[in-house]
């Protein structure tokens, strides 16, 4: 038996997909992925053959410490927000609330912080410049879903207009 069953029955709605996602954020994810595709291309060609943009090895420190940061950052967010799921939709069938607690009470969408950071390190610890042009097309996307999430939770989610004036960073504390 798991020390948390908790977890292990909330890690198995995670995987689930829904019917009541909306309809925007499929495309969204689409886009992020074929951008998620390129940088890993523009890796691929930079560091196997073409080697236009070799970053310093130290940088490749900078990357796991960033990469490691990440996933914590992606772990504390999920830890905290039992309604932490891949697809946009507001749970009814789970009763969704707004979270405050751990990293929500700085920013409004930690996971996807944790994301944006460890699409930065990809580059870093790989040592390709080019493919972080890759990984500026995956933060682009991530803005546009985080900002169209923001929109569909301030509509749907009873409360969250409140949070959101309360956390008034989306991403990036004092910036957006």
């Amino acid at each position: 038996m798991p020390k948390h069953p908790e977890y292990v029955e909330l890690a198995n709605v995670r995987k689930t997909a829904r019917t009541d996602a909306k309809k925007w954020d499929r495309t969204v994810v689409l886009a992020v992925l074929a951008a998620t595709y390129v940088m890993y291309a523009l890796a691929a060609l930079d560091v196997g053959r073409l080697h236009l943009s070799t970053l310093p090895v130290p940088l490749t420190v900078v990357g796991i410490l960033t990469y490691i940061v990440a996933s914590a950052l992606n772990q504390w967010a999920m830890l905290h927000n039992p309604h932490f799921e891949r697809e946009v939709r507001i749970q009814t069938d789970r009763n969704h609330a707004v979270m405050t607690s751990g990293p929500y009470r700085y920013v409004r969408h930690p996971g996807y912080l944790g994301s944006v950071v460890g699409l930065v390190s990809f580059p870093l610890i790989v040592g390709s410049g080019i493919a972080l042009l890759g990984s500026v097309l995956c933060i682009a996307g991530m803005i546009v879903r985080i900002y169209l999430e923001d929109r569909t939770l301030r509509q749907e989610l009873a409360g969250y207009a409140e949070y959101a004036q309360t956390v008034r960073y989306r991403l990036l504390p004092y910036v957006w």
